[in-house]
């Protein structure tokens, strides 16, 4: 008789269990979510380097019209001296930029505009 107890005990223990980390995963927010146009400079601090950039990546296939991302990604190579795709992002932002006719800072229109015309060199 005992041993049935325990075995119910054990099974009501495991649905339990179970039905709260159903219930955990069903309420937890997407990381999609927490996304934002800034997010891809903003992780540039807080992440190592591959995880900064899948931020970034999510960040721009979010963000598929805007130059932002491109452009903070494009910091963030340079910084890691990789020059050839820093050129390639801002070279991309600067077509959104051109193509969409983007309404963007002009601060950052400008350091966009520096970071192009070192590419052409």
């Amino acid at each position: 008789m005992s041993d049935i107890h325990i075995k119910l005990n054990n099974q009501l223990i495991n649905f339990i269990v179970l039905s709260l980390v159903l219930f955990n995963l069903g309420c937890s927010r997407s990381s999609n979510s927490d996304t934002t146009i800034e997010s891809c400079l903003k992780s540039y601090k807080k992440y190592n380097l591959e995880n900064t950039l899948k931020i970034c990546k999510k960040t721009i296939e979010m963000f598929p019209n805007s130059p932002q991302p491109l452009n903070d990604r494009s910091l963030i190579y340079a910084l890691n001296n990789n020059n050839i795709l820093a050129c390639k992002d801002i070279q991309q932002a600067m077509l959104l930029v051109q193509r969409k006719n983007n309404a963007i800072d002009p601060l950052i229109a400008y350091q966009m505009k520096i970071r192009h015309q070192n590419c052409k060199k």
